[in-house]
């Protein structure tokens, strides 16, 4: 993926508990993050805690920072097309991010 211009950041062993070794992952930059519907609901939400921490950083079309309601919330340039994930609708409630 890498010779094909994509980003494969590393996410670090100790990320969460569960995380024993550090795990290679793609960059989407902006697209969706799709997730099985196993992944637990605490590591959803340290997910959405983490875009939203990086929401500074996070390119997006149009003329003004993102707000963390652009990240849940359907619109012409971030549609969902699947429901959040119980773990980041929960955290987006929480910071009353979804409308």
């Amino acid at each position: 993926m890498e010779t094909l211009g994509w980003r494969v950041p590393t996410i670090p062993r100790g990320w969460a508990p569960e995380v024993d070794q550090d795990v290679r992952a793609i960059d989407f930059s902006g697209w969706p993050l799709y997730t099985h519907a196993d992944l637990p609901d605490e590591i959803a939400y340290r997910i959405c805690q983490s875009l939203n921490a990086a929401r500074g950083t996070i390119p997006f079309d149009r003329d003004r920072p993102v707000e963390l309601s652009d990240l849940c919330n359907d619109s012409d340039e971030a549609p969902l097309g699947a429901p959040l994930h119980p773990g980041a609708e929960r955290y987006y409630r929480e910071k009353g991010a979804l409308t």
